[in-house]
Protein backbone atom coordinates (compact mmCIF):
# COMPACT_ATOMS: atom_id res chain seq x y z
CA UNK A 1 0.00 0.00 0.00
CA UNK A 2 1.54 3.32 -0.94
CA UNK A 3 0.41 6.14 0.96
CA UNK A 4 -0.77 9.37 0.00
CA UNK A 5 -4.61 11.15 -0.39
CA UNK A 6 -3.35 14.54 -1.55
CA UNK A 7 -2.31 13.90 -5.64
CA UNK A 8 -1.94 16.71 -8.33
CA UNK A 9 0.65 16.81 -11.58
CA UNK A 10 1.67 17.09 -14.76
CA UNK A 11 1.22 14.35 -17.24
CA UNK A 12 3.89 12.93 -18.42
CA UNK A 13 2.88 9.98 -20.73
CA UNK A 14 -0.54 8.65 -21.50
CA UNK A 15 -1.51 4.36 -22.35
CA UNK A 16 -2.59 3.89 -25.79
CA UNK A 17 -6.49 3.95 -25.00
CA UNK A 18 -6.03 7.64 -23.20
CA UNK A 19 -8.31 9.49 -25.54
CA UNK A 20 -8.85 12.70 -22.97
CA UNK A 21 -5.47 13.70 -21.97
CA UNK A 22 -2.14 14.27 -23.12
CA UNK A 23 1.04 14.91 -21.90
CA UNK A 24 1.94 18.15 -20.38
CA UNK A 25 -1.68 18.30 -18.70
CA UNK A 26 -2.36 19.54 -15.56
CA UNK A 27 -4.64 16.93 -13.19
CA UNK A 28 -5.34 16.10 -9.98
CA UNK A 29 -6.17 12.57 -9.34
CA UNK A 30 -8.29 10.66 -6.90
CA UNK A 31 -6.22 8.78 -5.21
CA UNK A 32 -7.77 5.24 -3.96
CA UNK A 33 -8.47 3.29 -6.97
CA UNK A 34 -11.62 0.96 -5.95
CA UNK A 35 -12.26 -2.15 -6.99
CA UNK A 36 -14.27 -1.79 -9.93
CA UNK A 37 -16.16 -5.01 -9.09
CA UNK A 38 -16.87 -4.23 -5.76
CA UNK A 39 -20.85 -4.03 -4.61
CA UNK A 40 -19.86 -0.67 -2.87
CA UNK A 41 -18.55 0.54 -6.45
CA UNK A 42 -21.63 -0.42 -8.58
CA UNK A 43 -23.62 1.20 -6.03
CA UNK A 44 -21.80 4.72 -6.54
CA UNK A 45 -20.37 4.24 -2.93
CA UNK A 46 -16.88 3.07 -3.79
CA UNK A 47 -14.93 5.60 -1.70
CA UNK A 48 -16.90 2.48 1.20
CA UNK A 49 -14.21 0.28 -0.38
CA UNK A 50 -10.69 -0.15 1.19
CA UNK A 51 -7.69 1.86 -0.89
CA UNK A 52 -5.44 0.01 -2.33
CA UNK A 53 -3.06 2.51 -4.00
CA UNK A 54 -1.73 6.38 -2.96
CA UNK A 55 0.07 8.71 -4.56
CA UNK A 56 3.01 9.66 -1.84
CA UNK A 57 5.92 9.29 -4.82
CA UNK A 58 7.01 11.40 -7.37
CA UNK A 59 5.62 9.03 -10.28
CA UNK A 60 2.36 7.54 -10.10
CA UNK A 61 0.86 5.25 -13.10
CA UNK A 62 -2.93 6.37 -12.66
CA UNK A 63 -6.73 5.19 -14.79
CA UNK A 64 -7.43 7.96 -16.62
CA UNK A 65 -11.44 7.68 -15.29
CA UNK A 66 -9.96 9.00 -11.64
CA UNK A 67 -8.12 11.64 -13.22
CA UNK A 68 -9.62 15.42 -13.91
CA UNK A 69 -8.08 18.41 -15.76
CA UNK A 70 -6.63 20.97 -13.83
CA UNK A 71 -7.74 24.94 -14.84
CA UNK A 72 -4.79 26.97 -15.70
CA UNK A 73 -6.12 28.89 -12.90
CA UNK A 74 -5.82 26.63 -10.62
CA UNK A 75 -2.53 25.67 -8.41
CA UNK A 76 -1.02 22.00 -8.02
CA UNK A 77 -1.44 22.75 -4.18
CA UNK A 78 -5.22 23.84 -4.72
CA UNK A 79 -5.78 21.05 -7.03
CA UNK A 80 -3.72 18.40 -4.82
CA UNK A 81 -6.65 19.48 -2.00
CA UNK A 82 -9.63 18.59 -4.32
CA UNK A 83 -9.80 15.09 -2.99
CA UNK A 84 -10.16 16.32 0.83
CA UNK A 85 -12.46 18.86 0.13
CA UNK A 86 -14.87 17.03 -1.77
CA UNK A 87 -14.71 14.59 1.36
CA UNK A 88 -15.45 17.52 3.36
CA UNK A 89 -18.50 18.25 1.25
CA UNK A 90 -20.00 14.94 1.18
CA UNK A 91 -19.67 15.16 5.23
CA UNK A 92 -21.76 18.14 5.56
CA UNK A 93 -23.67 17.88 2.94
CA UNK A 94 -24.74 14.61 4.52
CA UNK A 95 -25.29 15.93 7.65
CA UNK A 96 -28.18 18.37 6.42
CA UNK A 97 -30.08 15.17 5.26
Amino acid sequence: MVLGHEASGKIIEIGDNVKIFKPGDRVCMEPGIPDQNSKAFKLGIYNLDPPVYGCLRKYVIHPAVFTYKLPENVSYEEGAMVEPLAVGMHAALSLRV
